[in-house]
């Protein structure tokens, strides 16, 4: 029983292991942290104050009266958050950098995909359904309202631009900003000639470095889309309708670009651009002509449980969300005070390994038990070492639970408080792969990045040499293959977690540096012995 209970807890670990190696993208390089301040600035003090359910609209017979266009310039919007520009030339976005965000060269993050804006594939565009009209409405030269917006100072702001096309009829786009949110209002109107438009999100999101643009596994974004109550993402290479949906965007790991309407409307995916085939965008097909919002930033779990509407199920914390969600709570709790996401989590660890004392001792008594009782269970396989058969197999086995019974042990007794580890190991590797708290969070010196990886390998050895001390320090197990197998276990571990987040080996080796503590202290107590002597 025991021996199965140790085979599930190895299992579980390997299975870990080749999520990390084959199913999540590796972690974006080492980058400058974001500042305290500028994390706060990320959250908006209060909701946005654009309204939760778009307004009925009705189809206007003409354009809004524009200055007229003559020639091709930019309007620039700057809040608190975030600088963007647009172009007139079709209405559509240049630049949306983040300003609580650096890329890999420390500048302000760029949510602009730049090989496809090379391409003039912009955020947007519009999808006439024929190439010749999508061609005029995007290189067509806008009139707009005005050139710049200020949201510095508070207040909210909004411009308009609009055109008339050659092939008859026109279009306009307005957008809405307020100065402490990533939300957009966006109403786009046009004749009723133009019956079915469609808005561009997209095509990518962001720009990877050049080292994460070498691995096949990082997405230069794809489609995310709310479905019949369901979270759908879209898959390498897909296009094609989505059908109806709720909500419909682009995202990557840690950031967004995404349309919530008060209605559904249909969806389509595309992959515009041969060379860059995990680029999706995502087409809002029937493009509601009632304003709706539009979110382009950070997917924060905290900022989108505000905005509501479910939001914060988009940043996905896996099986064990239930774990990782009050985790990230008192991650936030512990960095408000130290300021130091790893020390946040050292004494996170600290907190755990205190719960969990009471069981940790159990399974100490345990092991000791089951290791006094060792001569016994020998006794017992060695009368049946000769016989093969089923019912002897079943026989041994309830003398070794009548033995269990009588002296008091429960064989899961040493297996438990690991299999209670497990949850807590998983919703860290999650939380560190997802939360944007952690994206670029220093701890000391060569650590820089906590949701990457150790760049020198430290962290990992220190957990192999600490697995060792413990192991050497706890009582041998009584089975002898399970013995063995844990001599292999700090290799195992190393090999592992050599490339997982150095916030997750820094939780694991904290926790060995405890437990080593806490077996040291309980022998020097005389509560249970550091290891029972080898047979000579």
């Amino acid at each position: 029983m025991e021996k199965r209970a140790f085979l599930a807890i190895l299992i579980s670990f390997v299975i870990i292991y080749l999520f990390q190696a084959y199913f999540f993208p590796k972690p974006a390089p080492q980058t400058p942290a974001q500042a305290p301040a500028e994390k706060a600035a990320a959250r908006p003090p209060e909701k946005t104050t654009a309204p939760a359910e778009p307004q009925a609209a009705h189809e206007p017979a003409a354009p809004p009266e524009m200055p007229p266009a003559d020639r091709e310039f930019k309007v620039r919007v700057e809040s608190r958050l975030f600088k963007a520009i647009f172009t007139n030339r079709g209405a559509r976005l240049l630049s949306f950098r983040l300003k609580a965000f650096k890329d890999h060269e420390g500048k302000p993050l760029e949510l602009v995909c730049s090989p496809a804006a090379e391409k003039d594939l912009l955020p947007f565009a519009v999808d006439a359904g024929e190439a010749a009209l999508t061609k005029e409405i995007n290189t067509a030269i806008f009139s707009a309202d005005a050139e710049s917006i200020d949201l510095q100072r508070g207040g909210s702001g909004r411009f308009t631009m609009a055109v008339r096309l050659k092939q008859g009829g026109w279009i306009s786009k307005t957008f809405e900003f307020y100065p402490y949110s990533y939300e957009i209002k966006v109403a786009v109107a046009s004749s009723p000639a133009l019956q079915h438009l469609a808005l561009v999100l997209g095509p990518g999101l962001g720009n990877p470095s050049p080292a994460q643009a070498k691995s096949s596994r990082i997405s230069r974004g794809r489609a995310v889309y709310l479905r019949d109550g369901s979270i759908e993402r879209g898959k390498d290479k897909q296009t094609g309708p989505v059908g109806s949906v709720n909500w419909l965007g682009i995202e990557d790991t840690y950031f967004m670009m995404l349309g919530r309407f008060g209605r559904p409307v249909d969806g389509a995916i595309t992959a515009p651009i041969e060379q860059l085939p995990s680029a999706q965008a995502a087409l809002v097909k029937g493009l509601p002509r009632e304003p709706f919002l539009l979110y382009v930033g950070p997917k924060d779990y905290t900022l989108l449980k505000q905005l509501g509407g479910g939001l914060d199920r988009l940043v996905d914390y896996g099986w064990f969300g239930f774990v990782a969600k009050p985790l990230l709570v008192a991650l936030q709790f512990l960095y408000n005070y130290v300021h130091n996401y790893g020390v946040a989590i050292i004494l996170l660890t600290i907190a755990i390994k205190i719960v969990l004392f009471p069981l940790t001792y159990h399974s100490s008594v345990s092991m000791l038990k089951m290791q006094k009782l060792q001569p016994e269970m020998t006794a017992i396989r060695e009368r049946y070492a000769k016989k093969k058969g089923i019912e002897d197999r079943q026989k041994m086995n309830a003398e070794v639970m009548k033995l269990y019974k009588e002296k008091g042990i429960n064989p899961m007794g040493g297996c438990f408080p690991m299999l209670l580890q497990i949850p807590v190991l998983i919703a860290f590797y999650n939380l560190l792969s997802v939360s944007i708290e952690l994206r670029n969070a220093p701890f000391i010196w060569w650590l820089q990045d906590l949701s990457s990886h150790d760049p020198y390998y430290i962290t990992p050895i220190l957990m192999g040499v600490t697995q060792i001390i413990y192991q050497r320090m706890t009582p041998a197990p009584a089975d002898p293959v399970q013995a063995k197998m844990m001599m292999i276990m700090p290799v195992v571990f190393i090999v592992m977690f050599i490339n997982i987040q150095s916030g997750l080996v820094l939780y694991w080796t904290v926790n060995n540096v405890l437990s080593i503590l806490q077996q040291w202290a309980m022998g020097r107590l005389g509560i249970v012995p550091t290891r029972a002597p080898a047979k000579k």
